[in-house]
């Protein structure tokens, strides 16, 4: 399922405009991962050209958002506090294709009950 731009939810409360450069979208999505807001997160991938790389799992990518969406919330419920950081250390996009590099930001809790 494609969406056009106009047609993309805005991002957090209050709405914002939606993005217009594919960069700007690749921002936009995290912040909804951030936000747990898993509609928004669907609405900015194109379900059937997402592809995700794992340190350690290169031969195993994760293929397509069905699976992308539902790999996120199971590690967003392992551990509640984690957000991708923002500014990202690489961003770069050519065409309809994005890419980043950046730490998804966890808080150890002291008790380490996770």
């Amino acid at each position: 399922m494609t969406f056009s731009m106009s047609a993309l939810p805005g991002v957090g409360r209050p709405l914002r405009l939606s993005p217009v450069t594919h960069l700007e979208r690749m921002y936009a999505l995290d912040e909804a991962r951030n936000a747990r807001d898993w509609n928004t997160f669907d609405a900015y991938h194109d379900q059937s050209d997402v592809v995700v790389y794992w340190p350690g799992r290169e031969s195993t990518p994760t293929r397509g958002g069905p699976d992308h969406r539902a790999e996120s919330e199971r590690f967003c419920a392992a551990f509640p506090d984690n957000k991708v950081k923002h500014p990202y250390d690489i961003l770069f996009g050519d065409g309809e294709y994005t890419a980043f590099v950046t730490d998804a930001l966890t808080p150890i809790r002291e008790d380490r009950s996770w």
